[in-house]
């Protein structure tokens, strides 16, 4: 029997399961495509999953943990190089997440920080 776990990942889903008494309950990460196809043998085509074991989604938080506020900060920088010396974003929410201290980033406001982020912040540098 497996449960799926609530999560507003969009292309991933989080399954608990029983992994058989030598292992216990483990977790199963499955990227989807958003389409329902025919059969089974079809689905497993375009998804792909992963399952983890108590000790290896430990570490997964973990590496997850260290890597989420240094990508946040990371963005934070290319944005605040893009929009340095620009008047027009002086009072600006642009101006306003680039400002945040990194102790904001990395707390309980961790998930409306990161939409921030995400939305506004550039992704990779800008090619010359």
């Amino acid at each position: 029997m497996s449960i799926e776990i609530e999560t507003d990942m969009k292309n991933h889903s989080l399954t608990c399961f029983w992994g058989g008494d030598d292992i216990g309950t483990m977790v199963q990460i499955t990227a989807r495509d958003g389409e329902v196809k025919s059969t089974g043998w079809e689905q497993l085509q375009v998804e792909g999953f992963v399952q983890l074991d108590l000790l290896e989604a430990v570490n997964l938080v973990n590496a997850l943990n260290k890597w989420i506020p240094e990508e946040m900060r990371r963005r934070r920088e290319l944005l605040k190089k893009q929009i340095a010396g620009l008047k027009v974003f002086e009072k600006s929410v642009f101006q306003e997440i680039v400002e945040m201290e990194d102790t904001i980033v990395e707390v309980a406001s961790r998930p409306l920080v990161a939409k921030l982020i995400d939305a506004y912040c550039p992704k990779a540098p800008e090619r010359r």
